[in-house]
């Protein structure tokens, strides 16, 4: 699989260590720097070479350049590096399109909810409109040593392709796996489900959870086919408050789900909960986007 790595100027290489350590086969890495306009309109107007404009953009690549120069020696495997000019998601887009990668890797800060929806951000960029699968970094990370990862399914055809997806990539450095899915039915909805035959409404909540249970072992079973040690686990609650729950207990280094949908409408239908995840909380996400069949 071919990643690109957005490399900013924090120092931090949390999010190619974060994929080195996945270890999927074969993985080729590309570093990029994007260079950001002084302007509001993003432009980059062509001022003589001693204008203080053209010398702010100068400063700004030299600091890119020693970025990529630093995030190269941190790998230590030669990837490739490129230096580009205009919005960092919109660039790291366009370049993945154009090496047709398939997965962008980045470093984030998680601001919260509100913080986020006001100040844009290169991860709210990219999960709104990348077609790729994305890595959001999250911290730092140690260099090396196996991945405990979470893996979120709601057991629907897109989750089953984004399973497929991941395991198709191959990932050796995974240490463990929880399968994690959200039991939201409630009593008075369960028991809708029997309305004919109300001596079974207590019997309804039950049949809901095996169901998922049944699943979820399903889905163990492949990971543990791939030889990743696997275990399910189903949480009565919101997906976002399952999730959450499950990441702090195992302290699992990696979240990785489904998205699917682009933009704020289609993110309001199927893509809220990965959006959630990637701009609202702490810890590190990967968000698988299989091709969806035409």
């Amino acid at each position: 699989m071919r990643a690109v790595v957005g490399v900013d100027l924090s120092g931090s290489v949390s999010a190619a260590h974060l994929l080195t350590r996945c270890k999927f086969d074969p993985t080729e890495i590309r570093l990029v720097h994007v260079v950001e306009s002084v302007f509001p309109d993003g432009s980059f107007p062509p001022f003589g070479p001693n204008h203080a404009v053209t010398e702010m953009i100068y400063i700004r690549e030299e600091e890119g350049k020693k970025a990529l120069a630093r995030a190269k020696e941190a790998l230590g495997n030669g990837a490739e590096a490129e230096l580009r000019r205009g919005d960092p998601a919109r660039e790291l887009m366009t370049y993945a399109d154009e090496t047709d990668s398939d997965l962008i890797a980045i470093h984030s800060e998680a601001k919260g909810t509100y913080g986020d929806l006001f100040f844009g951000s290169v991860a709210k960029g990219l999960v709104q409109a990348a077609d790729q699968s994305l890595l959001i970094a999250k911290g730092e990370t140690a260099p090396d040593g196996p991945l405990d990862m979470v893996f979120a399914t709601d057991h629907s055809g897109f989750a089953v392709r984004s399973l497929e997806l991941l395991l198709s990539w191959a990932p050796k450095g995974l240490g463990k796996v929880w399968v994690v899915t959200a039991n939201e039915t409630a009593p008075a909805v369960a028991a809708l489900l029997v309305h004919d035959l109300p001596h079974l409404k207590d019997e309804a909540p039950i049949w809901i959870r095996e169901k998922l249970e049944e699943r979820n072992q399903k889905t163990v079973e492949r990971f543990v086919r791939a030889g990743i040690p696997a275990e399910g686990v189903v949480i009565d609650a919101h997906p976002n408050d399952a999730i959450r729950t499950v990441m702090l207990d195992t302290r699992a280094d990696l979240l990785a789900m489904g998205a699917q949908g682009h933009g704020f409408l289609a993110r309001l239908r199927m893509g809220s909960k990965s959006f959630h995840q990637v701009v609202s909380e702490k810890y590190s996400v990967l968000v698988l986007r299989p091709q969806i069949p035409s």
